[in-house]
């Protein structure tokens, strides 16, 4: 399913790129509470392209996510800009890689479905740097060795943990990012947290963890596909 494939790359592609965008733009917390809307587009996405039937539950936690949203953003009262938007798009590019993936997963072998992400992002984000393209000085080469192991060693404990435990134990566990994401924003960069954010973050993070369980009771797609 070449299409599907193609689909996957673009995604993980654009979803690089805006996340980028995003934690260059935004505090920590606030670019992690937006791309956490992933499970909620999910949920969204499965009833318009998968044609699932999604009962009431689930749709009060879409619902329940959104209103999350507006009380982190808050449009009206502050400025949103260009990263605020980065979040969103990166949230509903997984989302849309994660449905590609329920419709090629049977059909696709495991190494395939992984590299579509890799080679796309690497392309699309390759060509574009060419135009204005510098070696990094020896401090910028740190700081990519660091990410390019942190982020190698994450995949390999996450698809390690999904060996070892059920999907529906492994996926909530990923919620702690979103603390991680406040505590380090806090020390390293100073970032604010106000009242309403740290209120519209539990909001987010509830509806998403509560897509989660329904997703694992209703569908069940992550033990039809298995990836690793």
């Amino acid at each position: 399913r070449p299409g599907l494939w193609l689909v996957r790359a673009a995604a993980s592609a654009v979803g690089s790129i805006a996340a980028v965008i995003a934690f260059t733009a935004l505090p920590m917390a606030e670019a992690f509470v937006l791309i956490f809307l992933l499970p909620i587009f999910v949920t969204i996405l499965s009833v318009l392209v998968l044609k699932e039937q999604v009962g009431w539950r689930r749709w009060s936690a879409v619902v329940a996510g959104f209103i999350g949203v507006l009380v982190v953003l808050r449009p009206g009262f502050r400025v949103l800009g260009i990263g605020h938007l980065a979040a969103t798009v990166c949230g509903l590019s997984g989302a849309v890689s994660m449905i590609a993936l329920r419709l090629s997963g049977a059909h696709e072998k495991r190494v395939t479905l992984y590299g579509a992400g890799v080679i796309g992002s690497m392309l699309v984000a390759g060509m574009m740097m060419l135009a204005r393209f510098r070696w990094p000085d020896p401090a910028q080469w740190g700081l990519l060795l660091g990410y390019g192991l942190l982020a190698a060693l994450g995949s390999v404990l996450l698809m390690l943990a999904t060996q070892k435990a059920p999907a529906n134990h492994v996926a909530p566990t990923q919620y702690s990012q979103m603390l991680w994401a406040v505590l380090f924003g806090y020390v390293l960069f100073h970032d604010p947290l106000d009242w309403p954010m740290a209120i519209g973050i539990a909001i987010i993070l509830g509806a998403g963890l509560f897509t989660f369980v329904r997703e694992e009771q209703v569908t069940r797609w992550w033990k039809r596909v298995r990836i690793v």
